[in-house]
């Protein structure tokens, strides 16, 4: 009895009660209150702003002059003061430098904006990580609860049999230690709770961490829920066998063998390649640097052109002149080329060639790894059905097995150990399943957050 009321109370210790936050919200949150993503807005704000600073040199410029001068000798006309103003007109014609600056600028602050994207993709991975992880282990919490209550049903028979002479103080003592172990998963399943709801709260930057999702939600996933009825049909009929071994070979076979996924057609993989390649933030990150590069060579080669300004002067002056006029203006075009520069222009045009060749490589290689990355993503996807399938019939038959575990304890057919075995597969298979859950619609997610999906404008 004190085992038992001592483990009620540890149970009631660490129940907590806070407002639910449904997944979508808890996304929602994220994105409004996340303090890296909030300070990335004002970086990509800032480089808005740099953008908008290229342009404004191609506006007119306009400068306004004034200057009080008084000398030691007067002039001609006894005048030793002299007040001038002045103002000064610009407008750049052609000029290479200011169009490939403003150029690249544009393409800078897509970068940022990109680069907000992916911080923002990451943070909705994690968040959905860290979301179905509190539901993963509240379901382990209660499968660890479950488990607890069956031991202690057991130890509380073996206790009234050796109260009837009937059990050995040895059987008595067994059934009180796996009790005892029983115990230790469930604390360290309450504190890993504990510490996936503080991560969610430093996510959403918000102390309400219970959340309204009680199970893993695989089935109402469009695509896990038609991958699971195929795998179903295929474990089912005569085509299990041939699926088996394709899988055997798939999964242990040499992996240079060009072998396809048994669940997942090649379009399905290529429609997902095609998404991650145009959609993916990394990609067209590197895609934009590349274009930078190409301009930057551009920009180089165009140095050989000239630059065209036009300009304006206005001048009135207090001081009397010998043409007996204080003002003047002049109007005109200038026209600068430099001719030769030391061959800097061309070593210039070089440099940026080569990095121009980098930024390609750089380009595709990101290609590749994408390409690559989904892949591991279907495997991973394919791996998680098969683990779910094998953990939804093992919990099913271990159900069963404890319902006539306990039938027959009661009457003394099996041994304290034999029913103390049966809930521990009980307790394993559920946990199995609940991961395998968990793996399942992680894996999907990790899909979209490796494809960039999520980030489409």
């Amino acid at each position: 009895m004190r085992i038992s009321f001592l483990i009620i109370i540890a149970i009631a210790c660490f129940s907590t009660v806070d407002a639910s936050i449904t997944l979508e919200y808890a996304e929602s949150l994220a994105l409004e209150n996340n303090e890296t993503l909030q300070a990335f807005k004002h970086t990509t704000e800032q480089g808005h702003q740099d953008y908008l600073q290229t342009h404004s040199q191609w506006y007119p410029s306009a400068t306004l002059s004034n200057r009080y001068t008084k000398t030691e000798h007067p002039n001609a006309y006894g005048e030793n003061t002299a007040h001038t103003t002045g103002v000064s007109l610009g407008q750049e014609i052609f000029n290479t430098d200011l169009y490939y600056l403003a150029k690249n600028g544009g393409h800078a602050y897509d970068i940022l904006r990109l680069d907000l994207s992916s911080l923002a993709n990451d943070i909705i991975y994690q968040v959905r990580s860290t979301y179905y992880m509190i539901v993963l282990l509240q379901e382990q919490v209660h499968v660890y609860e479950e488990n607890i209550k069956h031991l202690l049903d057991a130890q509380r028979q073996e206790k009234h049999k050796f109260e009837l002479g009937e059990s050995t103080n040895f059987d008595l003592n067994q059934s009180t230690v796996a009790v005892a172990n029983a115990l230790t998963p469930y604390y360290e399943a309450t504190k890993e709770l504990k510490v996936a709801k503080n991560t969610l709260s430093r996510l959403l930057v918000t102390e309400d961490t219970v959340i309204t999702e009680t199970t893993i939600p695989i089935l109402q996933v469009r695509e896990i829920a038609e991958k699971l009825t195929i795998l179903q049909l295929l474990t089912e009929n005569e085509q299990g066998a041939s699926f088996i071994d394709r899988f055997i070979l798939h999964n242990l076979g040499d992996i240079d063998q060009e072998v396809n996924l048994p669940l997942f057609t090649d379009d399905e993989i290529l429609q997902w390649e095609s998404i991650a390649t145009t959609q993916k933030p990394s990609i067209k990150k590197e895609k934009l640097s590349l274009e930078i590069a190409y301009s930057t060579t551009k920009q180089h080669q165009c140095k050989y052109l000239p630059n065209l300004k036009a300009f304006g002067n206005y001048t009135h002056s207090s001081a009397t002149t010998g043409y007996g006029v204080s003002s003047y203006w002049d109007a005109g075009v200038l026209l600068s080329w430099q001719l030769f520069d030391g061959f800097g222009r061309e070593r210039s045009i070089k440099g940026a060639s080569e990095g121009e060749h980098a930024a390609r490589i750089k380009y595709e290689k990101t290609i590749e790894e994408a390409k690559i990355d989904v892949r591991n993503s279907f495997h991973k996807i394919e791996s998680a059905l098969l683990s779910y399938s094998a953990a939804d019939k093992s919990v099913g038959l271990a159900e069963q097995a404890m319902e006539q575990a306990k039938e027959r304890i009661e009457v003394g057919e099996i041994t304290p150990m034999e029913y103390r075995d049966t809930a521990k597969s009980l307790t394993e298979a559920r946990y199995n399943k609940n991961k395998a859950n968990y793996d399942l619609l992680i894996s999907y997610y990790s899909l979209r957050h490796t494809t960039g999906i999520d980030t489409r404008e």
